[in-house]
């Protein structure tokens, strides 16, 4: 979550992991711009188009 697609030191492992285990699901939360994932695990992730701040907060007035 909001560390852009160029991070790949938390990115890549979590992944990997996605490609390696048969019900893991990829989700990532990024800017139109930064949402990325590989064609290898496209069929099993999930991308959110959205800014993390205002995520968040719009999760945390639900829950509140």
């Amino acid at each position: 979550l909001g560390i852009g697609s160029r991070n790949r030191l938390i990115k890549l492992p979590l992944m990997q992991l996605a490609a390696l285990e048969p019900q893991a699901t990829y989700i990532t939360l990024n800017l139109a711009q930064e949402l990325y994932f590989p064609d290898e695990i496209a069929y099993k992730s999930i991308g959110l188009v959205g800014d993390i701040t205002v995520t968040l907060r719009d999760l945390r007035g639900e829950l509140a």
